[in-house]
């Protein structure tokens, strides 16, 4: 039987505009098993790359495989669920602490957060919009008011 792989780090692409703007960090595979994200998020990666997309102002990081141990799982966790539990930790416990303590200074340096989610089972296309602005310490946010969803069915 194969041992398992066990990922020793988080990759992130950042293109930066040659002019101020908003600081957006788009996430992927924050569980394993929810991989939409993760081919939508390398095609823009490589639309920039090649020219099709051009960023002209702020920046855009990219996260692929926010939780990489669930992708190579291919399942929703690795340890536990990324998403009910992020946060710094002084003493990591499991490979989802090791991945907060990376991702949580990430999102702190941005304004905008979209974590890209998919499910396989039927339904509509949804968006979850949040939190309203606020400084609490709890996701503290400003950019309410900026912030336009187009929504398509």
């Amino acid at each position: 039987m194969p041992t398992e792989c066990i990922p020793t780090c988080v990759k992130s692409t950042t293109f930066h505009g040659l002019r101020k703007g908003p600081k957006l960090l788009i996430t992927g595979a924050v569980h394993g098993n929810e991989l939409a994200g993760t081919v939508a998020i390398e095609q823009t990666i490589r639309d920039i790359e090649e020219g099709r997309i051009h960023l002209t102002r702020g920046s855009v990081t990219f996260i692929p495989r926010t939780n990489p141990l669930a992708v190579e799982r291919k399942s929703r966790m690795g340890d536990r669920n990324l998403n009910r539990n992020m946060c710094v930790k002084a003493i990591p416990q499991d490979f989802e602490d090791r991945v907060s303590n990376v991702l949580c200074p990430i999102l702190d340096t941005h304004d905008v957060l979209l974590d890209l989610h998919s499910f396989h089972s039927p339904g509509e296309p949804f968006v979850l919009i949040g939190p309203a602005d606020n400084d609490g310490d709890l996701e503290p946010f400003h950019q309410h008011a900026q912030v336009t969803i187009y929504a398509t069915s």
